[in-house]
């Protein structure tokens, strides 16, 4: 990139030479209408005035090229050409000099209007052009910031996350050392090891799902089949805790383009929430219907439901109301539906539980652009 002294010199040089050729253009047209008048000097009046008008164009161009300045002075020219001897004008001939000053005059001083608000037009532009690159800027390095400590919090978390189970592992593993570890005692802390390494195993997967998410491989898919193998996986566990899973999809739905598998482990998470927490017999229900900008998908329950200050956080990384969750499913959920262009919330579900609103887009072509 050039400084800006050198790209100003350029520029002044650039203007120079412009100003030179569009100085020698009027001239070579004074000099040629005057030439062409003198050429028909005996040719019928009606031509003879025809080409005295054509004075009036120099005029006319050197105003908008130069201002009024410019513009007069040419016409000052013009006239000179027009009646070398202004002591021989006549009346129309002093009326058409008078005409020639005060058109060049008058049309250079507008053209000096427009000029002065094009200036200002370009300085402004000039200007937010610059706020804008400085707005980019200053964008970036907030999400740099914003990335930074993010990364910082997921650290946090996971150093916190990880120190349970590895604590009951270090225990177990000595006592298992311990001379008065007996069978049951060696069965009792293998099955520890072996539940702390599960979760230290989920932990590390759904920390790597947040941290490095798959890209969405979108396809239009039908929605009723996504959620009825949901209901599938989870109808045991339901089962066991006498409830009932129901699946409410309209055929007025249309299907969406989406990932299939991203979508299905949202409402499997979701669900699976909604089970878990059940504290009685009842329902859970994942029902959909077309929405005014694309689908609306809700996931349904009546639990004990969730506390205002509790749903605030909800989707926070390793913000978990469970002794054994990881935190990171609602936070991995919400990544998802929102790379596929939608948004999620919760709300009461009156009279009891809680209630997952998720909106999608019907297709992605903004999200390919």
């Amino acid at each position: 990139m050039l400084p800006e002294s050198v790209h100003m010199h350029l520029t002044w040089e650039s203007m120079d030479k412009q100003n030179t050729a569009r100085a020698l253009t009027i001239a070579a047209c004074l000099a040629a209408i005057t030439i062409a008048i003198h050429i028909t000097g005996d040719a019928p009046s009606l031509w003879r005035k025809f080409l005295q008008y054509l004075f009036f164009l120099p005029g006319v161009i050197a105003a908008f090229w130069f201002g009024w300045r410019g513009g007069l002075i040419t016409a000052v020219l013009a006239t000179l050409c027009y009646a070398p001897s202004l002591t021989s004008l006549t009346a129309d001939q002093a009326g058409e000099s008078l005409d020639l000053l005060l058109i060049g005059s008058l049309l250079g001083f507008l053209a000096d209007r427009e000029h002065r608000k094009t200036r200002l037009l370009e300085k402004a532009t000039a200007d937010l052009s610059a706020a804008y690159h400085q707005l980019q800027s200053n964008v970036e390095r907030w999400k740099q910031a914003e990335r930074l400590s993010a990364i910082g919090q997921l650290s946090a978390g996971l150093a916190h996350e990880i120190r349970t189970p590895l604590a009951a592992i270090e225990g177990a593993a000595e006592l298992l050392r311990s001379d008065r570890a007996d069978s049951a005692l060696r069965d009792e802390m293998t099955a520890i090891l072996q539940k702390e390494s599960k979760r230290l195993n989920r932990l590390l997967t759904e920390l790597l799902d947040y941290a490095r998410p798959r890209r969405p491989e979108f396809r239009t898919a039908e929605l009723a089949p996504i959620v009825s193998s949901v209901v599938r996986l989870l109808q045991v566990q339901a089962t066991k805790k006498s409830l009932t899973l129901r699946a409410e999809i309209p055929a007025t739905v249309p299907p969406l383009e989406c990932d299939p598998e991203q979508l299905r482990q949202v409402l499997l998470n979701l669900t699976m929430n909604a089970v878990q927490a059940a504290d009685a017999p009842g329902e859970v229900t994942i029902q959909a219907a077309p929405s005014h900008d694309g689908i609306s998908l809700e996931v349904l329950d009546q639990g004990p439901g969730i506390p205002s200050e509790v749903r605030a956080h909800l989707f926070e990384p390793f913000f978990t109301t469970k002794h054994d969750g990881t935190g990171l499913g609602l936070a991995v959920a919400r990544q998802i539906v929102e790379t596929h262009g939608g948004n999620i919330a919760i709300e009461p579900n009156f009279p009891r539980g809680a209630r997952f609103l998720i909106g999608l887009p019907i297709a992605q072509e903004m999200k390919r652009q």
